[in-house]
């Protein structure tokens, strides 16, 4: 890892404002070295090494046994400083949910393409199946967007006779239905931009969504993905039942008054509103402390 490249995410990953609303967020512009992003651009893998993931989109994940993976480089060089920088800006809430020891982090890299008639990803969240997932950070990679969308993040609107803590938590229980709830509404987009990152924190109500490309030409909406997430044993210690177990109770169409669920969201609904405000050093010296998986 070189002084410079690191220098180079603390001053444009580390320095920037975390909104908090309708879950905690950051923009970064210029977020990789534009070696770096050069080099990765310029060594993209054909199609055939990606697999489908969403229809229109496909998916080559790191392996750092797999000599010849395009992220190799990126990886060694920039993610642990990348990693670092983006869960020191989200301290505050992983702190107030697993406390000041979340153990080993995984950082799950990986690149995106998608097909230039892209229909888009309906609203979801990833914690109704991966509830030990901390946060998701996403660098847009082309030039131009050649009419592919960015990333969107959705609120709940309350209506005025419900309480708003216990109506976000009934729909963030209705997994998988939410595209088509009226109450569930466009918040804030990040727009495609070249070498600008959008990243929020993984929650209940972490809703997004991409939209359909607006017109169609040969770009494929380039992405590098990061997913951070704590050890799986967490949902036993969080919730007293297994990451298996947690997500066939949150599957699409099972009832949603299992015991306990409501509790356990409207509990992590809760710590966004309510986590303390942690320094911005003790933030940095939380993160420098975390054990890194890639």
């Amino acid at each position: 890892m070189s002084d410079e490249n690191a220098e180079h995410i603390r001053a444009n990953v580390g320095d920037v404002n975390v909104e908090r609303q309708p879950v905690p967020h950051f923009v970064s512009e210029n977020t990789l070295p534009a070696d770096c992003l050069a080099d990765l651009v310029a060594k993209w893998p054909q199609r055939a090494r990606f697999k489908p993931e969403v229809a229109g989109n496909y998916v080559l994940w790191y392996d750092r046994d797999d000599r010849d993976n395009p992220l190799r480089n990126l990886v060694a060089d920039l993610g642990e400083p990348l990693s670092r920088a983006i869960l020191a800006n989200f301290a505050d809430w992983i702190q107030a949910r697993f406390g000041p020891d979340v153990g080993p982090v995984q950082a799950g890299f990986s690149l995106m393409e998608a097909d230039p008639d892209y229909d888009g990803h309906v609203v979801h969240t990833h914690h109704y199946q991966m509830p030990h997932w901390l946060a998701t950070a996403l660098v847009y990679l082309d030039v131009e967007p050649g009419g592919h969308q960015g990333t969107t993040l959705c609120e709940i609107n309350t209506p005025p006779d419900k309480e708003p803590i216990e109506y976000k938590t009934w729909v963030s229980l209705q997994s998988l239905t939410w595209a088509d709830r009226p109450e569930v509404c466009e918040a804030v987009t990040a727009d495609y931009v070249q070498n600008r990152m959008f990243a929020f924190l993984d929650s209940p109500i972490s809703f997004h969504k991409v939209r359909a490309a607006r017109t169609y030409g040969n770009v494929r909406r380039r992405v590098m993905r990061m997913h951070f997430s704590a050890d799986p044993g967490w949902c036993e210690k969080l919730y007293g039942v297994t990451s298996d177990e947690y997500f066939a109770l949150r599957a699409p169409g099972m009832p949603t008054d299992a015991p306990g669920m409501s509790e356990w969201n409207r509990r992590e609904i809760l710590y966004l509103e309510t986590a303390p405000v942690i320094d911005a050093g003790a933030r940095k010296v939380w993160a420098d402390s975390i054990q890194l998986e890639f």
